[in-house]
């Protein structure tokens, strides 16, 4: 397929080419002038706005005259000549050379016997063009052209001769000069009074194609009152059969738009799939056919999305790239208000210090805003677009809700996510993000060549981009094969090492090891056969991965109230086992509680089902809890630890009940407050409980106290179920 060509909005020229049923109009225009007996000459206006068509339609009438034998069309640019004096003299050169005879054959068409009509008129170009002259343009070089002309035969004379020849000839000579509208105003008020000059000429006719509204503004302001209505009352004294360019049906602007843009695609290469390519049309056609109104405007929109496309193939929803062109070019001050203002399209209404309510009033006012320019009907298309490509602000027009729907966002590679938003104005993957030709190309790799899959992971690791990677994986989870997750499980495991590198990453530790934990145990219940499942744990556990990672893993995988991602009594059983197994084996015989304190509670907990129950536990415990140092790092373990900005480092706060009772539930607590310090004992024996504020840590010698205060106030029979009950964190 050869590369798309980008148009250059060169104007058509024959019948076959006209797409908007205008070459009727073209051809009556032609047979007007060609069947016209009267020799005076007429002016032709054909108004039409910039990118309508106008010269296309003057090629069309330029091809009907042409095959008249008794007319001569004579195209004139006004466009390349910078003043006055230079549009003159090229103007008559022109026409000169026009007529001048192409052969011996037809040399008496345009010849008298001692003259040619062509010269004659080269010699009218000279009269005209010295009296035109100016101080500026010099009197010598005036004066000498002047006298050149006068040794010949007298200016009135000389036109006369043309005249003459004119009528003798009985051709008829037919004078286009489009694109008058993109002259300088300067540059209008000479092709208006070049015309005035010579529109005298017997069986010379012009036609004038321009923007009328244009074309009257910049007379206007030299003739007249200096207004537009000036201007037009100039026109009307100037062209004497005045016709507005045929307008382009809508349906067939749109038909022609996508005709354009299939060629496009297929030139591109770019694989549009057939739905997307639908429901953009279905928009295209209810929100932005009021404003297409040329051509032009589809020319322009096809050049953009065949530059686009390629850049952003496979990296962007591809209906959201035709939709947010076509804003750029029917829309282009929503547009900028889109990529200039994210916040207001992209993320939520939840915002710090402000409620929902008020975001969403916030955003109301911002559009009221920004869309009271447009007229009722284009604020009601701005608005369905703006509903359509982004669910915040269907959220906010309609009782639409989202339902945590940036899942569905990302995946589809929607401008409505946060993640891809700026890849439809940047037209490019932004440095630390993960392009989607690599994550479809280490997808592949993770099914097929484990050497290749392991090469992108590392790649994704050195280069710093594995939280860009992991929000991809997580969210497109489902699209796993049962090989593909398990090769993923083994490389993270097997990678562990490089992800805690802080030579690599500066920062978000915590969450990278989260992130990866987290992601294995739900490959494990979400894409593994339940078969697999405890195989593949056990590789995990045995890889040389740290007590953390197991620790993470296992307990997303016993979290309570996972949705959508059930673990199987086998699973769940193995996975306690395996895990407090590798906790004793990493304790190397020295207590859990002062390992591992932050897990202890938890692996206490799998200790009791586990093993044989709380004897066995007590047991566990009589054993390491031999002294008071014993006793308090045992206490620290269930103590909860917060943070303030009142403290540089997290701290523990008050052992309260909760925590005492949590301990009840696993073993005796009473065994162990004979270890207690007396300066402890003395600080328990109080009423009142003894609290620090909760901006306070607590003390060692606290922490003691209040565990002896709960050894010696039980809790009444109530109060000890109902704490009992809550959800305490690990």
């Amino acid at each position: 397929m050869p590369p798309f060509d980008f148009s250059a909005d060169k104007p058509v020229a024959t019948q076959p080419d006209d797409y908007f049923q205008r070459y009727e109009f073209a051809r009556r225009v032609a047979r007007v002038l060609a069947e016209r007996r009267d020799s005076t000459s007429i002016t032709l206006g054909v108004y039409g706005a910039w990118g309508e068509g106008k010269t296309s339609v003057m090629n069309f009438i330029a091809q009907e005259l042409a095959a008249q034998s008794d007319t001569i069309v004579v195209p004139f640019n006004p466009w390349r000549f910078s003043d006055e004096q230079s549009l003159l003299l090229a103007f008559f050169t022109t026409l000169a050379d026009r007529l001048k005879p192409l052969s011996k054959a037809n040399r008496w068409r345009f010849f008298s016997r001692k003259e040619s009509l062509g010269k004659l008129i080269s010699k009218y170009a000279q009269y005209t063009a010295v009296l035109k002259a100016t101080p500026i343009s010099g009197v010598a070089d005036a004066a000498s052209g002047l006298g050149k002309a006068l040794s010949d035969v007298p200016l009135e004379t000389l036109k006369e001769r043309i005249e003459q020849l004119l009528r003798d000839s009985k051709r008829k000579i037919v004078i286009i000069i489009d694109d008058i509208d993109r002259l300088e105003k300067a540059e209008i008020h000479a092709v208006f009074r070049l015309v005035k000059l010579t529109a005298d000429f017997p069986y010379t006719h012009y036609i004038l194609c321009f923007d009328d509204q244009i074309v009257a503004a910049a007379l206007g302001e030299r003739f007249g009152e200096g207004n537009p209505q000036a201007g037009h009352d100039f026109l009307e004294k100037i062209i004497q059969i005045p016709l507005r360019l045929p307008q382009a049906s809508r349906a067939d602007l749109r038909d022609y738009l996508f005709e354009l843009l299939n060629k496009a695609l297929d030139s591109t290469n770019v694989a549009i799939p057939v739905d997307q390519l639908e429901e953009f049309r279905t928009r295209f056609n209810e929100h932005f056919l009021l404003r297409f109104t040329t051509p032009r405007l589809a020319k322009r929109y096809i050049n953009s999305i065949s530059f686009v496309l390629p850049l952003l193939e496979h990296e962007v929803n591809y209906q959201d790239l035709l939709l947010i062109e076509a804003v750029k070019l029917f829309y282009p001050a929503l547009y900028e208000l889109i990529r200039d203002h994210p916040r207001y399209f992209i993320g939520s209404f939840e915002a710090p210090r402000h409620s929902v309510q008020d975001e969403k009033a916030r955003h109301t006012t911002f559009f009221e805003q920004h869309l009271q320019a447009y007229l009722p009907q284009e604020k009601a298309a701005v608005q369905a677009i703006l509903a359509d490509t982004f669910p915040k602000l269907r959220e906010l027009w309609s009782n639409y809700s989202r339902l945590n729907d940036h899942e569905e966002l990302f995946n589809t590679k929607s401008i409505g996510s946060s993640y891809y938003f700026h890849r439809y104005f940047s037209y490019a993957v932004t440095k630390g993000e993960t392009s989607d030709i690599f994550y479809d190309a280490l997808l592949t790799a993770l099914g097929h060549n484990l050497t290749e899959a392991e090469r992108l992971w590392r790649q994704v690791l050195d280069d710093g981009r594995f939280g860009d990677l992991y929000m991809r994986l997580y969210f497109r989870r489902n699209e796993f094969t049962s090989r593909q997750a398990s090769t993923l499980i083994h490389l993270m495991a097997g990678c562990e090492e490089a992800l805690l590198d802080k030579q690599r990453y500066t920062n978000n530790l915590f969450h990278r090891h989260f992130d990866a934990t987290h992601l294995v145990a739900n490959l494990l219940t979400f894409r593994l056969e339940e078969a697999e499942q405890i195989p593949v744990l056990e590789a995990v556990v045995a890889n040389n991965v740290t007590f953390s990672f197991v620790y993470e893993v296992a307990r997303e995988l016993l979290r309570p109230g996972r949705i959508g991602e059930p673990v199987g009594p086998a699973l769940q059983t193995r996975t306690e086992s395996l895990l407090l197994a590798r906790a004793l084996a990493d304790a190397a015989g020295k207590p859990l509680f002062n390992v591992y304190p932050a897990q202890t509670r938890f692996l206490l907990m799998l200790w009791v089902k586990q093993q044989d129950g709380v004897g066995s536990l007590a047991t566990y415990l009589q054993t390491h809890v031999r002294d008071a140092q014993c006793l308090l790092e045992l206490v620290r373990a269930f103590a909860p630890i917060t943070h303030s900005s009142a403290q540089p480092e997290p701290y523990y706060c008050n052992f309260g009940a909760e925590q005492f009772i949590h301990m009840r539930e696993l073993f005796v607590p009473y065994d162990f407050a004979c270890f207690l310090p007396e300066a402890a004992r003395t600080a328990a024996a109080v009423e009142e409980f003894p609290a620090v504020g909760y901006r306070d840590p607590a003390s060692d010698d606290l922490l003691l106290a209040q565990f002896g205060y709960w050894c010696t106030h039980p809790l009444s029979k109530e109060a000890a179920e109902y704490l009992s009950t809550r959800q305490l964190p690990a």
